[in-house]
């Protein structure tokens, strides 16, 4: 490591830093997503918690308070290959409200086997996103989520984060045009906040926190195509 590099950060301003990211944390309690400012997309903050001099933590530097959705667990059923077993079957019936699960008005098995295999194709055929720290500082992520989802870590946080967003279990994401938009603030603000780096994700606490799992009443958007192959 170069002189320059070991020299340790001035205390003072250390401990500004740290005022600051406490600030950003305390901040972001109850703020809802309907409430973010158009300009917070794309992870529009820094490590003041201003922007351009004129946007404030409280209402830029937040990880929005989402409703609904499902556990990581949920959505790494999606990502085995093997072929569609009832538990795979009642998963998709569970998630994607496609009826009881028994009696004559139950869906056919096939059915719920398609189901769950254009589920499985749409995530499994997502692109890989970079994400962008609006710093400057890191470099960019790439966010294969099927690849977050296979992983142990705090990365099946984030992913299921997203694949909510993306399916509508969280209802409208205005201001954020869409679950891209989304994900690439949290993104921004976990940076800010010391939750992640270079590598990906490392705490996604806050994120968890934010996210009040399991009880969507949204319909939630069910991809079409050929079933299982």
């Amino acid at each position: 490591m170069n002189e320059l590099g070991s020299e340790k950060m001035p205390k003072v301003e250390k401990i500004q830093q740290n005022a600051r990211r406490k600030f950003l944390i305390q901040s972001s309690a109850g703020v809802a997503i309907t409430t973010l400012p158009a300009q917070s997309v794309w992870g529009a903050c820094n490590t003041s918690g201003l922007s351009g001099g004129s946007r404030s933590a409280g209402t830029v530097c937040i990880i929005p308070h989402v409703t609904g959705g499902r556990s990581p667990g949920s959505w790494t059923k999606f990502v085995d290959l093997a072929a569609p077993d009832n538990l795979a079957r009642n998963k998709v019936r569970e998630m994607f409200s496609l009826g009881p699960g028994g009696g004559p008005s139950a869906p056919s098995e096939s059915s719920l086997n398609a189901a769950y295999c254009n589920v499985r194709t749409h995530i499994r055929g997502l692109p890989t996103l970079t994400l962008v720290d609006p710093q400057g500082i890191f470099a960019d992520v790439d966010f294969n989520v099927e690849d977050y989802l296979n992983d142990s870590g705090p990365e099946k946080n984030f992913a299921a984060y997203y694949l909510n967003a993306l399916f509508g279990f969280y209802g409208p994401l205005a201001p954020l045009a869409d679950a891209d938009e989304l994900i690439q603030h949290v993104w921004g603000v976990m940076l800010v906040k010391g939750d992640a780096n270079s590598t990906g994700p490392t705490n996604t606490a806050d994120l968890e926190a934010a996210w009040v799992p399991e009880t969507s009443t949204t319909s939630a958007y069910l991809p079409s195509g050929s079933g299982c192959s």
